[in-house]
């Protein structure tokens, strides 16, 4: 601790070392959060079996023919397979089997890879046609075999075609998938299917998605890679294409089957003698109102031959999706089921099942049966299986477009676009669709929805509506909240229009509706949102520039990123932004194949002035995490899906950058207080969560966030970057900027900060003190006048009094206790005159702030012949930090006599002896009285002997 001289301004000590210090410590600290963030693990793609594999065909065709040459296609998609595990547990081979609900071809193109590579294969053997063969089960359809070849419409295309687009349409069924079977040679895709009793050989063979002709062959999308077969070494390849048979039930939904062969069905041809039937079974599928239980219809029922293993794939689509929606299909078993019985079920467990196999059929069904049997209960009756498909009502809402102000009319005929993001009610059995039928949209234009991964929320996009013409959304689960979003208007140019929103039930104005069904009344009507554009003159510019980093993505990524983007803001200021609505794009947009990087840009020239807060949410397209970053000349670089700008008559610049298919992390920080801390000190506390990249050196602060009891003294900021595109690896740290209102340190807190972005934060206060050597505190000195301290009696001190001020800390001593008086005495000398410095002890302060003393001679048991100092010396503690050197120490005299403060804050008292004739003539026998008397007697004995000298001398 450095002391300050008398009347020296307080000041920093410590020069060029102290600076060193700190910069070695700073380093230190970034060093040990840079170690500790996380590493982003980099990814490599693994060739797939099928390039191997040809890769050594084309080896062996060089050496058996030199002029034989093969051409490799384009690059490979890493679309994920398309053989999934269901929920029961049980593999399946298409999307379509394993949804028990609707499969529409909207659906099945969505779900379509996007086209790739096309691995190394002989081209001068590969096959150049093949006959796509139409089966059910084990049935062959021979009339509907198609041949695919270069001559085949839209194969020669890059992308090919899609198989449900190449099968052939026949009454009565419905295209379940196409798998390609046999071997070429090299690849052995499986079993091929034949007519042979029981030989249903339908879980077999590749999964084919799409089929293209390139390079003088056909090519197969197979797990999102292109195949090219091998015709030599004599390959037997086969291609089916596998329906389900029909049955309508009511006019709700068709129930859709795979070995069912009820066309065929003669119980004559199978029976005995006893025209009885062993083994055979019977299927009946049921539809119930899942809201009331009641049974809205049943089919007939449909049979199966013994030689087959029963069910082995079905599902259900709507018949009627506008009044209902399909929620699952569930197995039941029945039995003694026949026209004299009221028609029920048992053993009812609910349970969904997206795939049934053979043993779900077989259960309970191993009995004798009489087609004719005349009594329910004999042991000849049919056990039953019945699928119930579960539906309720559906809901709709509606849109209606309007303008106002202004040069209406140049825009009354055209399209505006809107986007509808759709929630399902909490405890919703639905899950929503990638599509739902539209009334009244603009001639040419159809709606479709980006799902998320959670199936209850998700985003209608391509709603093109014209001024007053109302446009309904129906099939929508029943109660699901709709929000509609102007997204795109004449001229692409959203600046030009104002919008404003307003629900005709619930007047809000937030562009917000509930679905009802269409027959509801009351406060469960059908709900119409109307929007009005008003024709701006606005004086205000922007530009809002978007960058999408799209490194390797498939098609199907694009046109979901795509249609799922947009950028809204505060009161509506300004349309929805979104990809159809932008002025420039750059690299062909996000649907171009071989764009990495491509931005969008919005100019806006007529846009209302004034404040505005553009926002992008974090999101998801298809299956990647979607992460925003938000910039503007205002509020500097954050990872924020939001950002504060202003509308002047100058254009004025605001970014966005999407991280697509990146993993956002969820950072965790935790408040802690140390022990010896009590709860009313534990006050509400400010912390900042600061980022770093490793790319441009990249900064900034993320935001800041309060800490208190009620949060139980932690925040989570949620789907952060871990790295980007322009800035590399994110590394994040934190810091306390404030303790109710104060810094930590003038609150009188030391705060430690451990943790990582991984692990989590954890901010710890502790008390903070720094320690006063009693050297440096005031020291006093006593001074005697007239006398030595030889004078003194053996036992004579001189006392001296600290007093502290509004609970200022007094000095301890060794043991801890409280320092408050000090005495000198003749041990303590250093002359003849003067003592040591005596202390008072060292001191403790906590907190910052400024400290008074008082410091005094204690005026009881004088020592006599002594006049005691009545000096007062205060003296003043200036803590400015809980740090070395953050302690200024002052002493003055400021009243009395007899003291002076020296120039390193040392108190001198001073004592002077007094004389003999200055002593007091009052009070009884002083020492002055003494002497007094002994100079009369010394008197009178001098007379005397005089006297008695003259008396002898005469």
């Amino acid at each position: 601790m450095t002391r300050m001289k008398k009347n020296e301004k307080p000041g920093r000590v410590g020069g060029i070392g102290a600076r060193l210090v700190a910069v070695a410590s700073a380093a230190a600290m970034f060093l040990a959060v840079a170690v500790s963030g996380t590493a982003i693990a980099a990814t490599t793609e693994s060739p797939s079996p099928t390039t191997t594999q040809t890769q050594a065909a084309q080896s062996d065709q060089k050496t058996s023919d030199a002029n034989s040459t093969s051409t490799p296609d384009a690059t490979k998609s890493s679309t994920p397979t398309q053989t999934e595990t269901s929920k029961s547990g049980k593999s399946t081979t298409d999307s379509a089997t394993s949804d028990s609900k609707v499969v529409s071809k909207d659906k099945q193109a969505a779900a379509t890879p996007a086209p790739a590579a096309v691995a190394a294969a002989p081209q001068a053997r590969s096959i150049s046609g093949i006959t796509a063969e139409a089966w059910t089960s084990n049935q062959h359809h021979e009339d509907s075999d198609v041949y695919l070849s270069g001559g085949t419409e839209g194969l020669n295309r890059v992308n090919g075609m899609a198989v449900q687009d190449l099968a052939y349409t026949k009454n009565g069924y419905t295209f379940w998938k196409a798998s390609l079977k046999g071997s070429d040679g090299y690849q052995d895709y499986g079993d091929k299917q034949d007519t042979t009793a029981g030989n249903n050989q339908s879980n077999t063979g590749a999964t084919v998605t799409r089929i293209r002709y390139q390079s003088e062959s056909l090519q197969f999308l197979i797990n999102g890679n292109w195949v090219t077969p091998n015709n030599s070494y004599d390959s037997d390849l086969q291609l089916v294409f596998y329906y389900l048979q029909d049955q309508q039930v009511g006019d709700y939904a068709t129930f859709h089957m795979s070995d069912w062969f009820v066309g065929d069905f003669n119980a004559s041809d199978y029976s005995t003698g006893s025209n009885s039937l062993w083994t055979s079974k019977a299927v009946i599928a049921e539809v119930v109102d899942a809201d009331t239980n009641q049974q809205l219809a049943k089919s007939d029922t449909m049979y199966y031959y013994n030689t087959h293993a029963g069910v082995n794939n079905i599902t259900a689509s709507e018949q009627n999706l506008g009044e209902y929606e399909i929620l699952y299909v569930a197995k039941y078993k029945a039995s003694n089921q026949n026209s004299q019985r009221s028609w029920t079920s048992t053993n009812k467990s609910g349970d969904p099942l997206e795939t049934y196999t053979v043993n779900d059929m077989k259960t309970g069904m191993e009995t004798h049966w009489n087609k004719n049997a005349s009594s329910p209960n004999s042991s000849s009756d049919p056990y039953h299986v019945i699928f119930t498909i579960y539906v309720h009502k559906t809901a709709q809402v509606s849109l209606v477009k309007h303008l106002d102000g202004n040069d209406t009319s140049e825009y009354q005929n055209q399209n505006f676009t809107f986007s509808a993001k759709v929630t399902l009610p909490e405890g919703s059995k639905s899950t929503l669709r990638t599509s739902y039928p539209a009334q009244g949209l603009a001639v040419g234009s159809s709606v479709s929805m980006v799902v998320d991964a959670d199936g209850k929320t998700g985003t209608i996009t391509g709603i093109q509506a014209k001024p007053d013409q109302p446009v309904t959304i129906k099939g929508l689960p029943n109660g699901a909240k709709v929000v509609f979003t102007e997204t795109g208007t004449p001229g692409n140019d959203p600046s030009v229009f104002t919008t404003a929103y307003v629900n005709d039930k619930t007047n809000k104005i937030d562009g917000s509706a509930t679905a009802y069904p269409a027959k509801g009344t009351g406060n469960e009507a059908p709900q119409t949102v109307t929007t009005t554009n008003t024709v701006s003159s606005g004086e205000g510019k922007m530009t809002v520039t978007k960058t999408f980093h799209v490194k390797n993505l498939t098609w199907q990524e694009r046109s979901d990123l795509a249609d799922a983007f947009q950028i809204t803001s505060t009161d509506n200021k300004i349309p929805a932004l979104t990809t159809r609505n932008a002025s420039t794009v750059t690299e062909g947009g996000l649907t171009a194949d071989d764009a990495d990087t491509v931005t969008y840009t919005w100019n806006m020239s007529r846009l209302e002035t004034g404040k505005v807060t553009l926002t992008e949410q974090n999101y998801q397209a298809g299956s990647k995490n979607v992460t925003t970053s938000a910039t503007s000349a205002t509020n500097g670089s954050a990872f924020k899906p939001s950002v504060d700008a202003t509308i002047t008559k100058d254009t004025q610049s605001v970014t966005f950058v999407n991280e697509y298919g990146t993993t956002p992390i969820d950072v965790k920080i935790t408040k802690q207080w140390s022990a010896e801390i009590a709860n009313d000190q534990k006050k509400p506390v400010k912390v900042k969560l600061n980022w770093k990249g490793t790319e441009k050196n990249a900064s900034g602060t993320q935001g800041e966030y309060t800490l208190n009891a009620d949060g139980k003294w932690t925040t989570t900021i949620k789907n952060l970057p871990n790295h980007t595109a322009d800035y590399g690896d994110i590394t994040y740290s934190v810091e306390e900027t404030s303790v109710d209102g104060k810094t930590p340190t003038e609150a009188g807190f030391k705060v430690d900060v451990t943790g990582d972005q991984t692990k989590g934060f954890t901010v710890t206060n502790s008390p903070a003190s720094i320690k006063l050597a009693a050297n440096d505190f005031v020291q006093v000195k006593k001074k005697l006048a007239g006398r030595t301290w030889n004078d003194l009696p053996a036992d004579g001190s001189f006392q001296f009094e600290l007093k502290a001020s509004d609970s200022a800390p007094l000095p301890k001593d060794a043991k801890g206790k409280d320092v408050s008086s000090i005495a000198i005495s003749a041990a303590d000398k250093d002359s003849d005159n003067l003592s040591k410095a005596k202390t008072f002890g060292d001191i403790t302060y906590t907190s910052i702030g400024t400290y008074t003393y008082t410091l005094t001679e204690k005026q009881q048991g004088k020592i006599p012949g002594f006049s005691y100092s009545d000096a007062v010396f205060t003296v003043t503690v200036k803590v400015d930090s809980l740090t070395a050197n953050g302690v200024v120490v002052t002493v003055a005299k400021t009243s009395g006599s007899n003291g002076e403060v020296s120039e390193d804050n040392v108190a001198i008292f001073t004592n002077a002896y007094v004389a003999v004739s200055q002593l007091p003539l009052t009070g009884g026998t002083t020492g002055r009285a003494w002497l007094v008397a002994g100079g009369v007697l010394l008197a009178m004995a001098g007379a005397s002997y005089a006297v008695w000298r003259k008396r002898q001398m005469a």
